[in-house]
C-alpha cells in the first residue's frame, strides 16, 4: 500500500478513537453541546478528503461544501476557524495571475470574508478604526504598502495589498467582532485546543514509527514540497500538518496556555491533569527549543497574573525543579540536558548559523535603522543555505530589516495594548473569577507567542494564530465590558487554574 493511504489510515483510527474520547471533556466546553459531533465529523470529513482528493482543485470545493453545511447548522460557525485551522498542512497551489491558495487561506476567503461583509454592515459592531487594536494594525499595514509599492508594478502592488487585507486584517477583524459574549470566546478557545489535543497520539505515532504522516501531501497533490525529515539528536521531530516541528510546538505551545483556563470547567481532576500532561508530551516530540521557552513563559504569566502570584510562583517553580531533578537522575537525564535550550548541545550546528544571521542582520538594521530596506534579505545571500532559504527565525529581526525599528515598534504595540488590558482585567476585582482566569489564559497567550516569535519566522500559521488569539483578546475584552459582579469572590490561590467551578451554561455567564 502507498505510504500515503497508510497514513491515512494512522491518522483516521487514532483521531476517530481520540474524539471519542474527548467528547464528554469538550462538548460542555462548546456554546452548545450539539455541536460537538458536528465539529467532530468535519474535521474527519476535511482530513479524509484532503488525504484522498487528487489536487487542491479538487479538495477545495468539497472542503467548501462540507463547511457551508456545517456553519449553516452551527451555533456558532466562526469557530469552526479555529477547529480547521492546523487540520489540512499548508500546501499551496497557485492561482494563475491572482495568488496561491492553501487550506488556511481558503478558509479565511469562505469562512471569514462572509463574516467580515456582515459585520461591517452591522450597526451595532464597532467599525473600521473603532478599536485602539484597529489603528495600529492598519497603522502597521499602511507602512508595509508605502515601503514597497514604489518598487512595484501595479500588478504585484494590488496582489501585495490584497494578501495583506486577507492574510492580516481579516482574521483579526472577524475574531474580534464576531464574538460577543464570553461563552462565545470559550467555545472558540476550545475548539482550537481540541484541534491541538488530536495531534498528540499522532506526533506520538511520527516519533514512534520514525515516519512523517503528512509528508507525502505535496507529491500527492503535485506541488513544490513542504515537508522534510529533520532529527535531533535520534530523534524524528514530530511535524504533523504544520509543515515545521518548531510551528508543531508553537501550536501546542498556545494550546497549553488556553488549556490553563479551559480545565477549570471541566469537573474531573483526572482530565484535568490529563489535558495537561498530553499538551506537554505534543510540545516536546517537536523538539524545538524555542516553544518549550515560550511555554514556560506562558505558564509563568499566567501564574504572575493571578490571586497570590509570588506565593504561586514559588510553589510551582519549587515543584517545577524537584521534577526536573527527578527526571535527570533517570537513564535520559543526559539526553533532556542535550535538548535544553541555551546550555544543550545537540545540533551546535544550528546555534551557530542563527547566532550568525542575528549577527549580520543587526549590522544591516543599523544602515536603515528607521524604515527597513526592502532589499536586506539579498545582502545576506552569503547566509543561503544548501537548502536554498535564508532562515530568519527571529520575527522582530526579520521584521525591522523589512520594515525598521518603526514596523517593529508598530507590530509589538499592536499586542501590547491588549496584553496590557488583559493583565489589568486579570487583576481587577470587579469582574467574575471565571473572568479573571479567561483573562489571564489568554494573557499568558499572547505572552508565550511574543517570547516564541523571537525564534519562529513569520510563516506557515504562525500569523493565524496569533491574529487569532488577538481577535479571541478583543471580543472577550469588549464582552468584559458589559459584565458587572456585585460582590466579587476570591478563587483558592492554590487552585487558581484547576479548581474553580463558575461555569454556568448561559451566555451572560460566560
Amino acid at each position: 500500500m502507498d505510504s500515503h493511504y497508510k497514513s491515512l489510515l494512522i491518522v483516521m483510527l487514532l483521531t476517530v478513537v481520540t474524539l471519542l474520547v474527548l467528547r464528554p471533556v469538550f462538548a460542555p466546553l462548546m456554546l452548545n453541546e450539539s455541536d460537538y459531533p458536528r465539529r467532530r465529523n468535519l474535521w474527519l470529513a476535511i482530513t479524509a478528503t484532503a488525504f484522498l482528493a487528487p489536487s487542491f482543485w479538487v479538495y477545495a470545493p468539497i472542503a467548501i461544501a462540507l463547511i457551508f453545511y456545517t456553519a449553516k447548522r452551527d451555533s456558532n460557525p466562526a469557530a469552526l476557524f479555529p477547529l480547521l485551522l492546523i487540520a489540512v498542512p499548508p500546501v499551496e497551489a497557485s492561482i494563475p495571475l491572482l495568488f496561491g491558495v492553501h487550506h488556511q487561506r481558503l478558509l479565511i476567503l469562505i469562512l471569514l470574508m462572509p463574516m467580515a461583509w456582515r459585520l461591517l454592515r452591522d450597526p451595532q459592531v464597532p467599525g473600521l478604526l473603532r478599536l485602539p487594536t484597529d489603528k495600529i494594525l492598519l497603522a502597521y499595514l499602511a507602512l508595509q504598502v508605502a515601503l514597497y509599492w514604489p518598487y512595484m508594478s501595479l500588478t504585484p502592488a494590488l496582489r501585495f495589498t490584497v494578501l495583506l487585507i486577507v492574510n492580516t486584517w481579516l482574521p483579526y477583524f472577524v475574531m474580534s467582532r464576531v464574538f460577543t459574549t464570553r461563552a462565545q470566546v470559550r467555545d472558540a478557545m476550545a475548539c482550537f485546543v481540541l484541534s491541538v489535543m488530536v495531534l498528540v497520539p499522532l506526533a506520538i505515532a511520527e516519533t514512534r514509527l520514525s515516519s512523517l504522516l503528512y509528508s507525502d501531501f505535496s507529491a500527492h497533490w503535485d506541488i513544490p514540497g513542504l515537508f522534510s525529515y529533520l532529527r535531533r539528536g535520534d530523534s524524528v521531530r514530530a511535524q504533523l500538518a504544520s509543515g515545521q516541528p518548531i510551528v508543531l510546538g508553537y501550536q501546542f505551545a498556545v494550546a497549553l496556555a488556553l488549556w490553563f483556563y479551559l480545565q477549570v470547567h471541566i469537573e474531573s481532576r483526572f482530565w484535568r491533569v490529563a489535558g495537561v500532561f498530553g499538551l506537554v508530551v505534543g510540545l516536546v516530540l517537536p523538539f524545538s527549543r524555542g516553544p518549550w521557552v515560550g511555554a514556560l513563559a506562558a505558564a509563568a504569566a499566567f501564574i504572575l497574573a493571578g490571586p497570590k502570584a509570588v506565593g504561586r510562583a514559588v510553589k510551582w517553580g519549587t515543584m517545577s525543579l524537584v521534577a526536573f531533578g527527578v527526571a535527570l537522575l533517570t537513564p535520559i537525564g543526559d539526553k533532556i540536558i542535550s535538548y535544553l535550550p541555551f546550555i544543550g548541545d545537540a545540533e551546535q550546528g544550528s546555534v551557530d548559523y542563527r547566532t550568525q544571521i542575528v549577527e549580520v542582520s543587526l549590522a544591516l538594521i543599523q544602515q536603515n535603522p528607521f524604515f527597513g530596506s526592502p532589499f536586506a534579505k539579498a545582502q545576506l545571500e552569503s547566509l543561503r543555505t544548501g537548502e536554498g532559504i535564508i532562515d530568519i527565525v527571529n520575527v522582530y529581526i526579520a521584521f525591522a530589516l523589512a520594515y525598521g525599528l518603526v514596523g517593529v515598534f508598530l507590530f509589538v504595540s499592536f499586542f501590547a495594548v491588549v496584553v496590557f488590558k488583559l493583565l489589568r482585567a486579570a487583576k481587577t476585582s470587579n469582574t467574575s473569577d471565571d473572568s479573571r482566569q479567561m483573562a489571564a489564559s489568554l494573557f499568558a497567550a499572547l505572552v508565550g507567542v511574543l517570547v516564541m516569535i523571537a525564534a519562529v519566522s513569520n510563516y506557515l500559521t504562525v500569523p493565524y494564530i496569533y491574529l487569532m488569539l488577538i481577535g479571541f483578546a478583543v471580543a472577550f475584552l469588549r464582552a468584559l465590558e458589559t459584565e458587572t459582579v456585585e460582590v466579587p469572590t476570591v478563587p483558592d490561590p492554590v487552585r487558581f487554574s484547576a479548581a474553580g467551578r463558575m461555569g454556568s451554561r448561559t451566555p451572560e455567564a460566560g
